[in-house]
């Protein structure tokens, strides 16, 4: 997994790059992420695609997990997730796509 270290208040703070495991995610994970970019709770995903909120909390752990994300003191898996998606969908066509899912 490739990392990043971007600058803040004068400390390095190491950010994984889930972008690589995004090939892993099946076509409904895909929605589910699509629409955690666009800015969706999962109360907002379980509505949109006319799911339980056992599934929606089961396909977002399943994202996190493919993408390698975890929750630690200074990183959310959900913002990383979504500025994974977002950076694998920055043509016109990719952000269409985030805004249809929305």
């Amino acid at each position: 997994m490739q990392l990043t270290t971007p600058r803040r208040s004068g400390h390095l703070s190491a950010v994984p790059a889930p972008a690589a495991g995004l090939d892993s995610l099946t076509r409904r994970e895909r929605e589910v992420l699509a629409l955690i970019a666009a800015g969706s709770s999962n109360e907002g995903i379980r509505v949109a695609l006319c799911l339980s909120p056992k599934t929606v909390e089961s396909h977002v752990h399943s994202i996190f997990s493919k993408l390698g994300l975890r929750r630690g003191p200074q990183t959310h898996p959900r913002v990383l997730a979504a500025r994974a998606w977002l950076g694998a969908h920055t043509s016109p066509l990719g952000t269409d796509a985030v805004r249809r899912a929305a």
